[in-house]
């Protein structure tokens, strides 16, 4: 069930179609096409796990050194210079099991990333072919555990004049009708760009969309907390052709926007880099808005030890809070059980209290440890939509829905709007008396 949360009250979201946008920029400089798919969660434990070995990656892609220096007295190529660095830091690292594979080393962990993205059926459909040469950047931190691609399709095109904003339809793609195309008739004045041309357009657009990726997914739409699981697609790139004139970015310089009219774009707009990160963290932003959500909560492990007459309610306690028994052992000889239990962080305050309250100091107090994050399978924002579902459930089911609950104290502890109305039924309020 799709469902946009009552605050997102922008304009970006009401324009996208299931996780499809195109971007224009304010000044009609530039307009990008973006996709947003779910990353694979093999995938984004692997990359969450491995910071160092993300980040490495990512330098070795781009040609550059993965100490960010170049050697004094040499010039050496930025591949090759990494490679000879990147087994020093990955060999520091110890090897830790990730499913059913071990990861150490760099060649393992690129073909575990590989496979983990390779192996998803949903994502391999889209037919992207080597992800791992399409890769622009990881976010956040250029480490996280969501993903910057672009198309292997993707296109680069100049256009005369200003861009025009317009809207896609449910495939993400541009209207066929002439009839719904703007007066400009974009298709027309669409040229593919050769490669130089289109090199130098990327150089000019790359590190705007990287950087506007990265505040994106810091900060996500629905709690502005870190985004997980999130993977972005670059699709068509549209760039004005009077920008490719000129190598210099055009900040300062006064351009010819349409049809001879001469508009200050630093003044009214902003350089240019500006406009595009803006947009992009905002188009990002609107295009997971406009898809199923779901929340990403920490979990605990935790070691106990309880009396046989009291486990019942040491499992009570934990079936309370949401957490689940991973193993059980009896210490042979006593009438001691020894439990691992895997606990949700948010329900994890006043454990210990509560913990040996209701089991009569019987069990010990918890010994808890940071163990993964996992995601909660709960629409955030279903409400009933069938009669038999509104009269068993009523209207709103927030007091069942756990996951929205922990939306709404996030929203008001940060400061942020929520939907919570003052005045729920005007009709039934009633003044009460004060009796002396």
């Amino acid at each position: 069930q799709l469902s946009v949360h009552p605050w997102m009250d922008l304009e970006l979201v009401q324009q996208t179609k299931r996780g499809n946008l195109r971007i224009v920029l304010p000044s009609g400089l530039c307009a990008f096409t973006i996709t947003c798919v779910p990353l694979p969660e093999a995938a984004s434990k692997i990359i969450d796990e491995y910071p160092e070995e993300a980040t490495a990656f990512l330098q070795e892609c781009r040609g550059e050194e993965a100490n960010g220096t170049e050697t004094e007295g040499e010039e050496t190529d930025g591949i090759e210079a990494s490679t000879t660095v990147l087994p020093e830091i990955r060999s520091n690292r110890r090897s830790s099991a990730i499913g059913d594979s071990v990861i150490s080393g760099s060649t393992t962990f690129w073909s575990a990333l590989s496979e983990a993205l390779d192996g998803d059926k949903k994502f391999s459909e889209l037919g992207l072919g080597s992800i791992l040469e399409l890769v622009l950047s990881f976010g956040p931190q250029n480490h996280g555990p969501n993903m910057l691609l672009k198309s292997n399709k993707l296109e680069i095109v100049a256009v005369d004049g200003a861009i025009q904003e317009e809207s896609l339809d449910e495939n993400g793609t541009a209207p066929e009708d002439e009839g719904e195309q703007s007066s400009i008739g974009q298709t027309a004045a669409e040229r593919l760009l050769s490669n130089e041309e289109a090199s130098a357009a990327w150089s000019l657009v790359a590190n705007g969309i990287a950087s506007g990726f990265q505040l994106a997914t810091a900060a996500g739409p629905i709690m502005e907390e870190q985004m997980y699981g999130i993977c972005i697609i670059v699709t068509k790139i549209e760039i004005a052709s009077h920008l490719l004139v000129s190598s210099e970015e055009p900040s300062l310089q006064t351009l010819s926007i349409s049809e001879g009219a001469n508009i200050d774009t630093a003044s009214r707009f902003g350089p240019l880099s500006g406009q595009i990160i803006s947009n992009i963290k905002d188009g990002v932003r609107a295009a997971v808005a406009s898809c199923p959500a779901r929340l990403v909560e920490a979990f605990y492990s935790c070691e106990l030890q309880c009396d046989q007459q009291q486990l019942g309610n040491m499992y009570g306690v934990l079936a309370k809070r949401r957490g689940r028994v991973t193993e059980e052992d009896i210490v042979e000889g006593t009438a001691l059980f020894v439990l691992g239990a895997a606990l949700p962080v948010a329900e994890s305050f006043g454990f210990a209290g509560e913990l040996l309250t209701r089991t009569s100091g019987a069990a010990t107090a918890p010994q808890l440890a940071f163990s993964h994050w996992e995601v909660i399978d709960l629409d955030p924002f279903w409400r009933p939509t069938t009669e038999e579902e509104r009269e068993d459930l009523g209207e709103e089911v927030r007091e069942s829905n756990f996951a929205r609950r922990y939306i709404d104290a996030v929203r008001a502890r940060k400061g942020l709007a929520t939907d919570k109305r003052i005045v729920v039924a005007a009709e039934k309020q009633r003044t009460l008396a004060r009796k002396k």
